[in-house]
């Protein structure tokens, strides 16, 4: 079964989606699943999209010198990474 969710809210891309295509002006810029996509953090926001919230917040603490293996996508992301 395939579900097509359009949507800005990229905390509900984050939770629900298993790919993504992103497209700016009627094109596609980006695809893949999820936690790929929003590593691109730059180029999200450069596009007036931006990231899930816990992916911005751990970039914060990440460019102040906290060490991540990933950007996190989800609150749980963020746990597990924290906690091991």
């Amino acid at each position: 079964m395939t579900i097509v969710l359009v949507t800005h809210l990229m905390d509900d891309v984050a939770n629900f989606a298993d790919t993504v295509y992103v497209m700016e002006k009627g094109r596609l810029v980006k695809s893949g699943k999820p936690r790929q996509v929003f590593q691109a953090v730059a180029f999200m926001e450069s596009i007036q999209l931006g990231v899930p919230k816990i992916t911005k917040f751990a970039q914060e603490l990440k460019n102040r010198g906290l060490t991540l293996p990933y950007l996190p996508i989800t609150i749980e992301e963020f746990k597990e990474l924290l906690h091991g």
